[in-house]
C-alpha cells in the first residue's frame, strides 16, 4: 500500500541494512510491522546468500555483496545495462546483468544520478532477480548435462558441422575472443536437430509482454472465459469426472499388475465410483494441498513422501502454481489500489476482481491440489509396473506421468512441450483453452496409436504384454466406463430407465425440448467434447473451439450469430444497428451455466433442476437430443433459409412466446405478446390465425412441411422405426 517514493526509502533501508523505527516512521509504515520486515529482510538475506553459493559453485559468480540489492533500471541505455525486461524469455540463460561488476554501488547514488528503479517493490525486484538468477544456474546446468551426453559441441567458424546436427541461435552457444583489433568470432555451439530445436523454441520471443495489442487480447479472452466458465462449477465438475476417470484407468493397470491387483480394486472402488469416491476426493485434494506446499516452500517438507516427490517434481520440471498467462491479476491490482486508497483504479479494477475471486477456489487450488496427487500417484504406479532401473529411465517416467497429467487436467506447463513461443502465444489468443485441447488431443491420439501397436503385435503372433498398454488407453477406457455409470444414476435419478448407449453419457431428463426431442443433459467431461467431435466433425469442432473474442469477431463480421439470426438489419439507422451491435457484445458476457438454466426453465424444469449447469451439468447440444431424421430436417431447413434476418427472426421469437404463453393458459400475457406482435408487425391477423391453427403442431413437424417433396422423401429414409415413418407422413406435400 505504500507510494513509490516510500518504497524507494524501503529498498534502500534493506540495501544499507538500516531497517529500523526511524526508517518505517520515513516509508510512513506502523512500528508494529518492524518484526515483519525485519523477518523478510533475514529470510532474502538467507535466499540472496544462497543463490551466490550456487553461482559462485559453478564460476557464474564471483564477487560477494552483502545485503544484496538487485540493479535493475526503467532505462537500461542509461544506467549502461543489457537489461531490458527481467521478464523476457531471451536469452536462453536469461540476463546476466547481476553477474557483471557494478560501476554505481548502490541505489541512493544511483538515484541521485537520476536513474529511476524499475520495480519500487522490493519484493517485485527480488523476485526478478531470483527468476533470472535460476534461470542461469538451470541453464549453465543443462550444457553441462548436454556436453555430458555428447549434445553439444563446439565447431570453429569456418568449419563444417557434422550432418544432422544444427546451430544453437542464442548467444550463449556463441564464442568470441578479444583479439588485436577488438572481438573476434571463434565459432558456435551445434547440437543434433531435435535438440536444437527445442532449445531454440526455448530461446524464442514470444508476445506476451511485447505485444500491448496481444496483452490486450490476452486479458480480454482470459476476463470472457472466466465470465463464460468460471462463474459455476463447470471446471469444478470437469477436473472431479477427469480424476474419476484416471483413477479408474490406473486402477485398471493396478490390476494388470502383479502385487497390485488388490490396490488396483481398492483405488476403483474407492476413487473410481461417482458418489463412493467423495470421500477419497476430499482426502486426496488435502494430500495435493500438502504436496503443493512442499513444492513451494522445500523447507517445510515434513514426510519422506514429500521429500521424494519435490525431487521427483524437479526431473519433471513440475510447476504447482496457475501460470500467470491464464490470470487477469486483478485481484492483486484491485487489492493494491484500495491499499493506496485510488478510488477511481479501485472502481474500474472491480468487476474484474469479483470475476477473478469466483473463479479463483477452483482454478488456484482444487485444480493444482488435484493435479499434485494425482501425479504423485501415477509415478508410484508406473514404477510398480516399469520397473525402471535407471535414474534416466526414472526420469522418462517422471516426465511422461507429469505431461499425462497436464494433457488431461490443463493449466499446461508450455515450457515443457517446447513451443516456438510466437506460435504458442498466437495460439492462445486464437482459441480457447490451447493447452487443454492439445492434451485432449494427446490423450486420444496417444490411446489410438497404442492399440494399433497392440493390434500389430497380435496379427505378428505375439502375445502383448499389460505394460504395452499405455496410461493413456487406461484412462480413455476409465472416462468412457465412470461416464456410463454417473449417466446410469442421473438416469434413475431423473426416472428414466436407459434405452441406448447415448443414455449413459447424456441421459434424459424426463422433459422435451421445443422441437419435441428429448432434453439431455451432458456432464462436463472429455465425452462430451469425444462426442461433439464425433457428431460435428473437425471443422464445426475447431470452429467452436476459437477464442471468444475471435469467435464474437468472426460472427459479428458475417452480421451471424451461433444460432443463425442476423445481428442487426442492415437497412436499419445507424443508431438501431449500433445498439443491436452492443447487445450482442453484452451477450459475450452472459455465463454459460445462466444461459443453460434459463434454457431448462423455458423447457419446463424445476428451479432445482434449472440449476443443473451451475454445477457442471449443461443441456446437452441439439444433435445428441434430436434423432437423424430430426436433424436432418432442421439442418436442411436452414441451408434453405440461410441466414435469418433479424425481422425474421424477431417474428419467430415472438411466435415461440405466443405459443408458450397459450400453451401454459396464461391467456394475459398472450394478449399482450399478440397486441405488440400486431403492432410491430410481427403478425398479420392471417398469420395470427395459422400461428392459433398449428399451437399443437410440434416444430419439426411445421419445419418438415417446408421441404420439397424430394427433401421429404429423402428425410424419412433417416426414420429410425415405422412409428417415426408414420409420424411425419401425414405432413408430406401432396404430389
Amino acid at each position: 500500500w505504500l507510494k513509490p517514493d516510500k518504497q524507494k526509502e524501503l529498498i534502500m533501508a534493506l540495501e544499507e541494512n538500516k531497517v529500523d523505527i526511524n526508517t518505517l516512521k520515513s516509508a510512513g509504515i506502523k512500528p508494529k510491522y518492524l518484526p515483519k520486515l525485519r523477518q523478510y529482510q533475514k529470510l532474502r538475506s538467507e535466499m540472496m546468500d544462497r543463490i551466490w553459493q550456487e553461482l559462485n559453485k559453478r564460476g557464474l559468480l564471483n564477487e560477494y555483496i552483502e545485503n544484496y540489492v538487485s540493479h535493475i533500471y526503467k532505462d537500461p541505455e542509461k544506467a549502461s545495462s543489457l537489461m531490458s525486461d527481467v521478464y523476457q524469455r531471451r536469452p536462453l540463460s536469461g540476463s546476466k546483468y547481476f553477474t557483471k561488476q557494478r560501476k554505481i554501488p548502490t541505489y541512493r547514488e544511483a538515484m541521485e544520478l537520476g536513474l529511476e528503479p524499475k520495480y519500487t517493490n522490493p519484493v517485485e525486484l527480488d523476485t526478478a532477480y531470483i527468476g533470472q538468477a535460476l534461470k542461469l544456474i538451470r541453464t549453465h546446468d543443462m550444457i553441462n548435462e548436454l556436453k555430458d551426453n555428447g549434445f553439444w559441441k563446439f565447431v570453429r567458424k569456418g568449419q563444417r558441422p557434422e550432418e544432422g546436427w544444427t546451430k544453437v541461435d542464442d548467444p550463449i552457444a556463441n564464442v568470441w575472443f578479444r583479439g588485436k583489433e577488438g572481438m573476434v568470432h571463434a565459432g558456435d555451439y551445434y547440437a543434433p536437430a531435435p535438440v536444437a530445436r527445442l532449445l531454440n523454441n526455448m530461446a524464442s520471443v514470444g508476445l506476451f509482454g511485447r505485444s500491448h495489442i496481444f496483452d490486450a487480447l490476452r486479458q480480454t479472452n482470459n476476463f470472457l472465459n472466466m465470465i463464460q466458465l468460471g462463474i459455476s462449477a463447470f471446471h469444478g465438475t470437469f477436473s472431479v469426472n477427469t480424476y474419476l476417470g484416471h483413477n479408474f484407468g490406473l486402477a485398471l493397470s493396478e490390476i494388470m499388475t502383479k502385487r497390485k491387483r488388490l490396490s488396483g480394486m481398492q483405488r476403483m472402488i474407492t476413487k473410481g465410483i461417482p458418489g463412493i469416491n467423495i470421500p477419497a476426493l476430499i482426502k486426496d485434494l488435502n494430500e495435493g494441498r500438502k504436496l503443493v506446499k512442499a513444492l513451494l516452500r522445500p523447507e517445510d517438507v515434513k514426510t519422506q513422501k514429500q521429500a521424494q516427490f519435490v525431487e521427483l517434481a524437479k526431473m519433471a520440471n513440475v510447476d504447482p502454481k496457475l501460470d500467470r498467462m491464464y490470470m487477469l491479476g486483478a485481484i492483486e491490482n484491485w487489492k493494491k489500489a484500495f491499499k493506496q486508497m485510488n478510488i477511481p483504479k479501485t472502481v474500474t479494477l472491480a468487476p474484474a476482481a469479483i470475476v477473478e475471486t469466483a473463479a479463483a477456489p477452483i482454478m488456484r487450488y482444487m485444480v493444482p491440489w488435484l493435479k499434485m496427487k494425482t501425479m504423485a500417484d501415477t509415478f508410484a504406479t508406473e514404477v510398480a509396473r516399469l520397473k525402471p532401473k535407471t535414474e534416466l529411465e526414472m526420469r522418462e517416467i517422471a516426465v511422461r506421468s507429469y505431461d499425462m497429467i497436464e494433457d488431461r487436467f490443463g493449466q499446461m506447463t508450455y515450457d515443457n512441450i517446447f513451443w516456438n513461443r510466437t506460435v504458442k502465444d498466437t495460439a492462445m489468443i486464437a482459441l480457447r483453452a490451447v493447452g487443454w485441447n492439445y492434451g485432449d488431443i494427446r490423450e486420444v491420439v496417444g490411446a489410438g496409436a497404442n492399440l494399433i501397436d497392440i493390434a500389430q503385435k497380435v496379427r505378428n503372433g505375439e502375445i502383448p504384454k499389460p505394460k504395452d498398454i499405455s496410461q493413456r488407453t487406461y484412462f480413455v477406457a476409465g472416462m468412457l466406463i465412470t461416464q456410463a455409470i454417473m449417466g446410469a444414476i442421473l438416469s434413475y435419478l431423473y426416472g428414466q430407465k436407459p434405452q441406448s448407449l447415448l443414455d449413459y453419457f447424456a441421459p434424459r431428463t424426463g422433459n422435451k425440448n421445443p422441437d419435441g426431442s428429448d432434453e439431455r443433459i451432458i456432464p462436463a467431461s472429455y465425452v462430451k467434447d469425444w462426442l461433439a467431435f464425433s457428431h460435428e466433425g473437425t471443422l464445426r469442432t475447431l470452429r467452436n473451439k476459437l477464442s471468444p473474442v475471435i469467435n464474437a469477431t468472426i460472427e459479428l463480421i458475417n452480421n451471424e450469430d451461433y444460432w443463425g439470426r442476423e445481428i442487426y438489419s442492415k437497412d436499419s439507422s445507424a443508431w438501431e444497428i449500433a445498439k443491436d451491435i452492443g447487445k450482442f457484445v453484452a451477450e459475450q458476457f452472459k455465463p454459460f451455466s445462466l444461459q443453460g438454466y434459463q434454457r431448462m426453465k423455458e423447457h419446463g424444469a424445476s428451479d432445482v433442476g434449472a440449476l443443473m449447469p451451475m454445477f457442471g451439468f449443461p443441456v446437452a447440444p441439439s444433435y445428441l437430443a434430436r434423432s437423424p431424421i430430426q436433424q436432418y430436417i432442421y439442418e436442411k431447413t436452414r441451408e434453405m433459409q440461410g441466414v435469418k434476418h433479424k425481422e425474421l427472426a424477431n417474428r419467430y421469437q415472438a411466435r415461440q412466446e405466443l405459443k408458450k404463453a397459450l400453451k401454459k393458459g396464461d391467456i394475459l400475457t398472450a394478449r399482450q405478446i399478440a397486441q405488440e406482435g400486431l403492432k410491430k408487425g410481427y403478425f398479420t391477423q392471417k398469420g395470427f390465425k395459422r400461428t392459433l391453427k398449428n399451437l399443437n403442431t410440434p416444430p419439426d413437424i411445421s419445419l418438415f412441411k417446408m421441404l420439397p417433396p424430394e427433401l421429404q422423401a429423402r428425410a424419412l429414409t433417416k426414420a429410425e422405426s415405422r412409428e417415426e415413418i408414420s409420424r411425419y407422413l401425414p405432413a408430406m406435400s401432396k404430389p
